[in-house]
């Protein structure tokens, strides 16, 4: 993927959107309250049927429209980069919110780790229940990950789509987004930018990801994306030695999706083509137990952060 030179200073943010006008004018003034502020702000609007677009042009974005109807996260942000000129980016979803520093804190990482090709921190997960967040978890690495990033980072995604700064010519080197992935494209993208030197990594909560009805976690439709990221490893060998690790994140991730929605027999496929058909039974269960451990206590902690952090709960209250 090419693009514009990106010489100068200052990142851009990229926002797809698709019919989601109120959660877009709170991701946009998140945005807007950052300690530094963004270049410019591009939104793609997919085809939305509602008034999405109007409210990126009154928050003062850029706003590009998908040309021939609806494309998916993947390409409504690959038409976006396209035209970012700045050295940094920054994508987020339509619904994320942003911590005032995240910006100035990842692009401080960035400055510090110049061989890093992005830099990324914490996001706290959370819910609006009967006017109310409620933390659902962390989203981060755990302990040990950081000693193999790439490999680490490829069994399991610990970056959160929300709280990531990029090099742009890094982006456009691995091709960007791809399009195979309707699911899980950050995780995707994640890996391969890994693979080009190791991220810097903050380790504050700086945004939030939303949980809410609308969010994306069909498991018929993320098995396939899963996949997509386990045949990462077919093209690059340092990641083979990951992919029972890799395998036995995908079981439990795809089974819990796919219980939460009753599908039983989901549930079950998933177990029988990810851990009883394949090889190294062992080590795939045992990193299934590993990161079936590992959810419930990043739920124990985001409860804690939770309940110390008074400015973050503050912030939060002030959001719809």
């Amino acid at each position: 993927m090419r693009g514009p030179d990106t010489s100068p200073a200052g990142v851009s943010v990229v926002i797809p959107v698709k019919d989601r006008a109120g959660m877009l004018a709170e991701t946009l003034r998140s945005v807007a309250a950052q300690t530094v502020q963004p270049a410019e702000v591009i939104v793609v609007d997919d085809g939305s049927s509602d008034d999405s677009a109007s409210v990126a042009e009154r928050a003062g974005a850029t706003v590009l429209r998908t040309p021939a109807g609806p494309v998916g996260p993947s390409a409504a942000r690959n038409l976006a980069l396209e035209g970012v000129r700045t050295e940094l980016v920054c994508a987020l979803d339509s619904d994320d919110l942003l911590l005032p520093r995240m910006l100035e804190r990842l692009a401080a990482a960035l400055r510090e780790s110049p061989e890093s090709p992005f830099a990324f921190a914490r996001a706290l997960i959370a819910s609006r229940e009967a006017g109310e967040w409620r933390p659902r978890g962390v989203i981060g690495p755990r302990e040990g990950e950081l000693e193999h990033p790439l490999g680490a980072l490829y069994a399991r995604n610990f970056v959160p789509s929300c709280a990531v700064v990029a090099r742009t010519a890094a982006v456009r080197e691995v091709g960007a987004y791809s399009l195979a992935s309707w699911f899980m494209e950050d995780h995707h993208l994640w890996v391969r930018l890994a693979g080009l030197g190791v991220p810097a990594f903050v380790p504050e909560i700086l945004s939030v990801y939303r949980e809410h009805p609308g969010n994306r976690h069909d498991p018929v439709r993320m098995r396939a994306a899963t996949e997509a990221i386990t045949d990462l490893a077919a093209d690059d060998p340092r990641l083979r030695e990951f992919v029972p690790e890799r395998r036995g994140t995908q079981f439990v991730d795809l089974a819990t999706a796919a219980l939460r929605r009753r599908q039983p027999i989901t549930a079950a496929r998933a177990a029988w083509a990810l851990v009883l058909k394949e090889g190294q039974r062992r080590r795939t269960l045992a990193a299934a137990v590993r990161h079936w451990r590992g959810r419930r206590r990043t739920a124990d902690a985001a409860l804690e952060e939770w309940r110390a952090d008074t400015e973050l709960r503050a912030l939060l209250a002030s959001y719809r």
